[in-house]
């Protein structure tokens, strides 16, 4: 793990001269007098803009806080990495240049290792998305220690969400099995990067603002992705090859289907009346399921006008995701070795969620 000393002293370089405000003033945390009458402001950060559902639900999830607390709670939200570049956003919650931000799988996977759970592959049938997004929630609620690692470096879950299912997507050939990708350049997300690197691809996780750029000047040559990325970002212009795994009706089915959620600022959460924690949980929570149903007739339309234009397609299901999980093996015990090393059971915990994410099925 990497020295949560160390990503605070960087923080503190980098936003040195940053005009973040917590709280009501500066950058001081939220009032802790739980007087009724107080008003608590707060800065929100995404990396998406608010033209795409994870960019507008963050919008969505601060106007319902607002109104559930009669306008108690307040918010500044920031859009496109415009206040917070995508790859600051944990460093800057934890410095309080901003409360609260939109996270996503690779983000935690940059500083946490326990926490990689949530964007592991998995051997197991993935439901619908909300579903595994309850899934998700319910498997934070059993494992305080998911939160404490992050309250290490100052942050801590607020909403924990799941992506659609992730499938292959490339640009010149289609893939069958784990030995097509061999050699290929594929952007992933998260902790997934190493199973594709166990694999024998060339596997990044790259900012959301530079997948099209990178697709157009063959930096990557595909994506693990969902059908609604392949839509809110135009990638679909260069991917006419879909490897499909599983039931992916209503966003299940993938490879994987890492999180996305919003992390909030320890001291500032600490400061807040209880009744206030419950309202900006149900309200995040509340865009979390507002992202799950904008995305869903973006997949179906992305999907249709694919094969509409005639793009091949390979579905995998059955037996022949056997030798997916043989890799999901191999990448697994490195962060089982990892996590080991950190004082943790990563093998227990890996296997504690599919048993969580199958129940919801």
């Amino acid at each position: 793990m990497k020295k949560v000393s160390a990503l605070i002293l960087a923080a503190t370089l980098v936003f040195a001269l940053s005009a973040g405000c917590s709280g009501q003033s500066g950058n001081q945390p939220a009032n802790t007098s739980g007087n009724e009458d107080t008003v608590y402001t707060f800065n929100v950060t995404t990396h998406c803009p608010e033209t795409i559902p994870p960019g507008a639900i963050t919008g969505m999830a601060a106007d319902k806080a607002a109104e559930l607390s009669g306008g108690r709670l307040q918010f500044n939200v920031y859009y496109s990495g415009n206040y917070v570049a995508y790859n600051d956003v944990i460093i800057g919650i934890s410095d309080k240049v901003v409360d609260i931000g939109m996270v996503d799988a690779s983000l935690i996977a940059q500083t946490f290792v326990i926490n990689q759970v949530f964007s592991k592959p998995l051997k197991c049938n993935i439901p619908e998305r909300s579903r595994t997004t309850e899934a998700f929630r319910d498997y934070l609620s059993r494992y305080p220690e998911l939160n404490a690692e992050l309250e290490t470096a100052g942050v801590r879950w607020l909403a924990c969400g799941a992506l659609a299912g992730y499938n292959l997507h490339t640009n010149n050939k289609l893939v069958k099995t784990p030995d097509d990708l061999r050699g290929m350049k594929i952007d992933s997300i998260g902790d997934a990067v190493s199973f594709f690197t166990a694999i024998g691809a060339s596997a990044v996780a790259l900012d959301p603002a530079d997948y099209y750029t990178s697709l157009e000047k063959g930096l990557i040559e595909g994506q693990a992705t969902h059908w609604a990325i392949l839509g809110n970002f135009a990638t679909m212009d260069f991917q006419k090859y879909h490897t499909i795994f599983g039931d992916t009706s209503k966003g299940g089915g993938g490879l994987y289907a890492p999180t996305n959620g919003f992390c909030i600022n320890t001291e500032v959460w600490d400061s807040l009346p209880a009744d206030l924690q419950a309202i900006l949980e149900e309200s995040f929570y509340y865009g979390i399921e507002q992202m799950i149903e904008m995305d869903l007739p973006t997949i179906d339309e992305t999907d249709a006008a694919c094969k509409a234009r005639g793009d091949e397609y390979h579905y995998v299901t059955g037996s022949e995701l056997n030798v997916w999980y043989d890799y999901m093996d191999i990448s697994n015990q490195s962060w089982f070795d990892q996590c080991s090393r950190a004082g943790f059971d990563g093998e227990a915990l890996y296997k504690s969620l599919l048993d969580v994410v199958s129940s919801y099925n």
